[in-house]
């Protein structure tokens, strides 16, 4: 192993990859060319290019150029601090503190860059996704009215689009279940600010708060809250989901927001939801608040066990 300062990290990185390595490791659609279309949005005509034997690339729609960390960048969304990362964690560099340097100034908020129009749907479509997801329809009908379903087009591909009006964090999968490129159920969506929790917008009052590890589980907290309130369950509850097991923090704002309320995590029964139990708990009890587990047989995750867990039992 090795250490290395920042810049020498973002050298090794142009010495080592190209953008054709670093286009499928990053799960985006399509094929990189000297014209290709772009892998950052939905369009019919070819208007990026990779050249320079993959050292540079150009978006001739947006104006956009660079190297590849800056392509990196522009598929992500990522800080330069978490590139650096990632490319430390594939070069097989030690996470040793950079070398103290003057403060960088702050980071401009993400944007994230939407493959397409994001759209409510039809009552026709919120009754078809609330059967092929085992939901109710009442569950469906008040996750589109409070903004965290949305639906949409990606890689030509109808889908589901899980977020909040904070448009900050999302997750986009298909309607029918399959996978886009490179076998990953989740679209490869850039400049999701996974600090922030899907859901979190509609915190208000004395809520507790119900944290699930991804889009799908946030689906089924839903339909479970819906059912718990409907058999006559009286404490409130907001559920939230964490985009990401491994994410270690949490908005400051969002923070302070939830400062002093009852958490309640269900991670994933599985090494991942390991790290997430971990980093959560960490978090939240910092932040003064009382927090509890949801302890799930091993490899069955909350989605898989929703037919077994009574929604009183839940939110208990």
């Amino acid at each position: 192993m090795m250490t290395a300062s920042v810049p020498d990290v973002f050298a090794e990185a142009k010495e080592r990859y190209t953008i054709f390595d670093l286009w499928p490791a990053l799960n985006l659609p399509g094929q990189p060319k000297r014209s290709c279309r772009s892998p950052f949005r939905e369009e019919k005509t070819a208007s990026f290019s990779v050249f320079d034997q993959g050292k540079a690339w150009k978006d001739h729609g947006s104006g956009e150029a660079g190297d590849v960390i800056e392509f990196v960048k522009a598929a992500t969304g990522w800080t330069h601090s978490e590139i650096r990362e990632w490319f430390m964690e594939r070069l097989g560099i030690d996470h040793h503190d950079p070398p103290t340097r003057t403060p960088a100034p702050p980071e401009k908020r993400k944007v994230i860059r939407w493959p397409g129009e994001l759209v409510t749907g039809s009552e026709s479509a919120w009754e078809a996704f609330a059967k092929r997801r085992e939901l109710s329809y009442a569950a469906v009908w008040t996750m589109v009215h409070t903004g965290i379903l949305r639906f949409c087009k990606a890689s030509g591909h109808r889908c589901f689009v899980i977020t909040d009006n904070e448009r900050r964090a999302a997750e986009i999968r298909r309607l029918d279940g399959g996978t886009f490129g490179h076998g990953r159920k989740a679209y490869p969506l850039a400049g999701v600010d996974k600090s922030w929790l899907p859901g979190a917008d509609l915190i208000w009052g004395d809520e507790d708060i119900l944290v699930t590890e991804g889009a799908t589980d946030l689906l089924t907290a839903f339909d479970r809250y819906v059912r718990y309130r409907k058999d006559g369950g009286s404490r409130r509850w907001r559920p939230v989901g964490l985009l990401g097991s491994k994410c270690s923090r949490i908005d400051p704002d969002l923070l302070e927001r939830i400062s002093g309320r009852h958490v309640r995590l269900v991670p994933d029964p599985d090494e991942d939801g390991d790290i997430m139990r971990k980093n959560m708990v960490e978090v939240f009890t910092k932040d003064r608040c009382p927090v509890d587990v949801v302890e799930l047989p091993r490899g069955r995750d909350l989605t898989d066990m929703k037919d077994e867990i009574e929604p009183g039992e839940l939110f208990a």
